[in-house]
């Protein structure tokens, strides 16, 4: 392994866990206001009530929250959310959601591609 693939690993392993933390802080500091935001969305109040307040009740609850922010046409024609539902989240709560969630899928990809790369180096 070389200093460069090194430096990328530990790299992507700390931006791994800075997404981590962002995600427990946005389950404990803003899942309330995003929720009060979508009162009366059946879905969301669903997910209240039955998955709870524990760390997997919140990440479920954050989860749908983000799927109707990143999708809200396909969720408003399967009838899960009213027309106008991802409106309601305030703007600039809306782009912390979606950047959240773009550093996780970026995290993802990262840490696919340094696979990739570790191991073709190793069989190669």
């Amino acid at each position: 392994m070389t200093d460069w693939e090194f430096w990328t690993a530990i790299g992507v392993f700390l931006s791994i866990f800075l997404n981590m933390g962002s995600m427990i802080f946005f389950c404990r500091q803003r899942l309330e206001k995003l929720e009060a935001c979508l009162q009366g969305v059946k879905c969301v109040e669903w997910n209240r009530d039955v998955c709870g307040n524990g760390y997997f009740g919140r990440q479920l609850r954050l989860h749908t929250i983000a799927n109707i922010v990143f999708m809200p046409g396909l969720l408003y024609k399967r009838a899960e959310i009213p027309k106008g539902a991802d409106k309601r989240i305030p703007e600039g709560l809306r782009k912390q959601l979606r950047a959240l969630y773009i550093h996780l899928y970026l995290n993802g990809l990262a840490f696919t591609v340094l696979y990739f790369v570790l191991v073709g180096r190793s069989t190669g």
